[in-house]
């Protein structure tokens, strides 16, 4: 597998497992993973989500390190690597299995170019446990040409983003997740101000793509709180497909 040296589309997600077959109470895990889902490597399990996101800083700092990184054959004859801290404590392994040791050696360089400015997906956190969340949500339709698009939504039905079309629904969903992603990163926000003085933005993606948020704000920093409650969505905000 060829890695591009740009790792904008990675990100973290943090995770939890619950009724863990180790541990009588749930533990909390995060993983390195990309837009299309694939998992490359995942940290051991903390009981609390503060010392979580303390190692997840530390995995960000080890990437920086060479020696730190242990590369190792599988009996598949695949490669793996782990990631010690300056304890030599293992605290991430890799999930995902390399054809060659020149792939892993890549790709562990690579992961010098993550910073504390990389997503960071809280899965742990739902529309239930949420108030932030339930303002918000995502619904995908289909237009006059059968094509699928997706709006972001309140509970008031008002709509602040809509989508470009989409020719199948699964790009469409992908669409739902580099906005739920990118929103993360403050320098993926674009924000302007109107010619009738009110303020608007836009989003845009790894690819280039730019979307604009439809609605108006009155002042800069109500449309810089919508960004920031936009940043407590997950992979679990609650997606409404009228085309079922």
């Amino acid at each position: 597998m060829n890695h591009s040296t740009n790792k904008e589309k990675l990100y973290f997600e943090i995770y939890k497992v619950e009724d863990d077959v180790l541990y009588t109470n749930d533990r909390f895990y995060f993983k390195l993973k990309d837009e299309e889902g694939n998992s490359y490597i995942r940290s051991r399990p903390y009981l609390h989500k503060t010392d979580c996101l303390k190692e997840l800083k530390s995995v960000l700092r080890n990437f920086k390190n060479r020696e730190r990184f242990i590369i190792e054959q599988t009996y598949e004859e695949k490669w793996i690597f782990h990631l010690r801290n300056e304890n030599g404590q293992i605290i991430a392994v890799s999930t995902y299995y390399f054809d060659t040791i020149v792939d892993a050696r890549n790709f562990t360089e690579d992961l010098k170019n993550l910073s504390l400015k990389t997503p960071v997906i809280d899965n742990t956190k739902t529309m239930k446990d949420s108030n932030i969340n339930e303002k918000y949500f995502f619904e995908i339709n289909k237009d006059q040409c059968n094509l699928f698009y997706f709006n972001l939504k309140d509970k008031n039905g008002n709509i602040y983003l809509k989508s470009g079309s989409y020719t199948q629904k699964t790009n469409c969903l992908k669409g739902i997740r580099s906005i739920i992603i990118n929103s993360k990163n403050d320098a993926r926000v674009i924000v302007k101000q109107t010619r009738d003085e009110k303020w608007k933005g836009s989003l845009k993606a790894e690819n280039g793509k730019t979307r604009a948020f439809k609605t108006a704000f009155n002042t800069k920093e109500e449309f810089k709180n919508f960004i920031e409650d936009l940043k407590s969505l997950t992979l679990e905000t609650h997606v409404v497909d009228n085309t079922k």
